[in-house]
């Protein structure tokens, strides 16, 4: 008998660590939709009080850069250029932490686009009994979409997910001329917010900001 024996060449170092990025990517996507499940699922009754047959109320997925999350959010600031591999990548981020980052979308059942949003992510402090303080942002509604109460669902919304996380308060920056609508949903005054911009894609030197803190004590 005779035994032929073929040697397979060895694999390049570029081709081993380009298969070692896709086995990190594919296993950051699977943690990543593990964890929106179970987020989902936590949140289940309260995204489902502000959704109807229009718009349903949702956890920010993976894919949402084709129904134009990017866009949407040019609605409200400065975005710059994002890649959908960078929403993907700052995405598998986001949600690596379950306890962190909450982002809601409005999806419009008409198209399929992500029509509105609001995050809220939590400060774990030691102070206040070793309190959580939640941060609100990024509320905007797409404005082909607006009178329809998104803006003061996903406000209600983010204030039950504030509460149930145990948050004692939570905190929004907001322009001064916006404070009505923040004040009709419990938001007061608290105090003022000054920031420095170590680099701002649309700002060529550090530059301060000053507005107004706004924040509503949960009792």
């Amino acid at each position: 008998f005779f035994f032929l024996m073929i040697r397979r060449p060895p694999r390049s170092t570029q081709s081993r660590s380009s298969a070692a990025s896709d086995v990190y990517k594919r296993q950051a996507e699977y943690m990543g939709i593990i964890i929106l499940m179970e987020a989902q699922g936590k949140y289940a009754d309260i995204l489902g009080d502000y959704s109807n047959d229009k718009y349903v109320l949702r956890m920010l997925k993976r894919d949402d850069y084709d129904r134009g999350y990017i866009d949407l959010l040019t609605q409200l600031t400065k975005v710059g250029t994002v890649t959908k591999e960078d929403f993907e990548k700052r995405w598998d981020e986001v949600t690596k932490d379950e306890h962190f980052y909450k982002i809601i979308v409005y999806e419009s059942t008409a198209d399929g686009k992500v029509v509105g949003n609001g995050m809220i992510f939590f400060e774990k402090k030691f102070a206040r009994s070793c309190g959580t303080a939640g941060h609100v942002e990024d509320i905007v509604v797409d404005k082909a979409h607006k009178g329809q109460g998104l803006e003061d669902n996903i406000m209600n919304a983010l204030r039950r997910i504030g509460d149930r996380e145990g948050a004692y308060k939570l905190v929004l920056d907001i322009p001064d001329a916006e404070a009505g609508f923040y004040e009709k949903h419990g938001y007061k005054k608290y105090e003022i917010h000054m920031a420095w911009y170590l680099s701002l894609i649309h700002i060529s030197e550090p530059t301060r900001l000053l507005s107004i803190s706004y924040a509503v004590f949960c009792l």
